[in-house]
């Protein structure tokens, strides 16, 4: 005689939760994932295996999928900062450069 699941209903919707430390592994993995590494890179940097990487994406795929947006849009935050900052310094060297301009005549 085979033995049921009490609930055989919920064990195909069960999630797995990551343990903390495997967590903080997928957040740093997600974050080099996002900003263009490969498997191998982001795997060297938290040290461990890709396909063990590879393995969390898929066993904890909703966890993952948010840690991987989260860190996209960090990164595309990041770069509208950076790209208002530089706007903001091109206008002030173009209004510094006019101001020169006119304060030192060449004549």
């Amino acid at each position: 005689m085979t033995r049921r699941s009490p609930q055989p209903h919920l064990t195909m919707f069960t999630m797995k939760i990551p343990s903390i430390r495997t967590r903080r592994c997928m957040e740093s993995a997600a974050d080099l994932r996002a900003a263009g590494a490969t498997w191998e890179t982001a795997a060297d940097q938290v040290g461990r295996q890709p396909n063990l990487l590879m393995r969390w994406a898929r066993v904890y795929r909703e966890e993952w999928e948010r840690l991987l947006r989260d860190a996209e849009e960090r990164l595309v935050r990041q770069a509208s900062l950076r790209s208002a900052a530089q706007r903001q310094i091109l206008l002030f060297m173009a209004w510094l450069s006019r101001s020169v301009v006119r304060l030192h005549p060449l004549t």
